[in-house]
């Protein structure tokens, strides 16, 4: 582990999230990046601990927050975010166990994995789980990010049930096929085959059948809705939208992608049809210019923004 990247990862994190920073300080992180894969590692675990802020308890999640978004010469002078807390501890480990997970794919890249009961867990972008598997149960804790079970055709479901446990509480698998995304405010579950019961922390259960996609968060469910297009088409490489917002599918695309990708507000409301590769997002940018008034503006190899073709 790198800690001296680590601390660089973060001063960039607060210079860029400065109100005065602009194409310079993104060209300069984006030589950063480029120098080393140290960097490049770096920057990604502070990414995936900045997705997983909210989930820090009362005080600690307002501190935290607090700090990211004060002014760049107060967070320089504490290196926050990724530094020891109480002084002891590195804080990443400590506070944020989808940095020390059993499994955990970086940016752009996906992982197949077969469990010992047969079942196989399919990890999207960015993602990281542990599975804990015993007597009594087979457990999959989503840390961060995204994934897809198949359970296996067996019939230890009602012995041992099959689990995926988020912070804000658990999905049972019912002999399924389901995927499960940690979103910054809720989770979402979205069944392809058979069906999973949702199970909140605070709520009543609640049983999803093939079809259906559901968000929860720690106190209810939300208005459950009929499944989006392709909920799995990343498993095979590809992002599947229907009459998507363009200012939504920048956001999706940026997953997979290093860095940053961005929607200017005058064509953010475009809407988009079709699929596009996720391994090759140059050629889904490409995409995108032929089928919208769009053009994709380059600032640096690593800040992109879609704007108006004639802006």
């Amino acid at each position: 582990m790198n800690r001296e990247a680590l601390r660089a990862a973060a001063r960039w994190h607060a210079q860029l999230h400065a109100d005065d920073a602009g194409p310079e300080q993104h060209a300069a992180h984006a030589r950063w990046l480029a120098a080393h894969a140290d960097h490049r590692w770096a920057w990604q675990q502070l990414q995936t601990l900045c997705g997983k802020l909210g989930a820090l308890p009362g005080p600690s999640a307002a501190t935290a927050l607090n700090l990211a978004r004060q002014g760049r010469r107060k967070l320089l002078k504490g290196t926050v975010l990724v530094l020891a807390a109480g002084g002891s501890g590195w804080f990443g480990l400590r506070q944020y166990p989808s940095l020390a997970a059993g499994y955990r794919t970086a940016t752009g890249e996906r992982r197949s994995i077969i469990l010992t009961d047969g079942s196989t867990l399919v990890l999207n972008t960015a993602s990281s789980v542990d599975v804990c598997y015993d007597a009594r149960q087979r457990l999959i804790l989503l840390h961060a990010g995204e994934i897809l079970i198949q359970s296996a055709p067996h019939g230890e479901t009602g012995k041992r049930p099959l689990r995926v446990q988020t912070r804000d509480g658990q999905v049972e698998a019912l002999g399924t096929r389901f995927t499960v995304r940690q979103l910054p405010e809720a989770t979402r579950v979205s069944v392809i085959e058979h069906a999973v019961e949702l199970r909140p922390a605070g709520a009543s259960p609640l049983r999803l059948e093939a079809g259906q996609q559901a968000e929860f968060t720690r106190a209810d469910i939300l208005a459950g809705a009929k499944l989006a297009a392709g909920p799995d088409a990343w498993v095979s490489g590809m992002l599947v939208v229907a009459d998507m917002a363009l200012e939504e599918f920048t956001a999706e695309l940026a997953r997979y992608r290093p860095g940053h990708l961005g929607c200017a507000p005058g064509v953010a409301h475009l809407r988009l049809s079709g699929a596009f590769p996720i391994d090759d997002t140059e050629r889904a940018l490409l995409a995108v210019e032929q089928a919208l008034p769009v053009r994709v503006r380059r600032f640096t190899r690593y800040w992109t923004r879609l704007e108006a073709a004639g802006a």
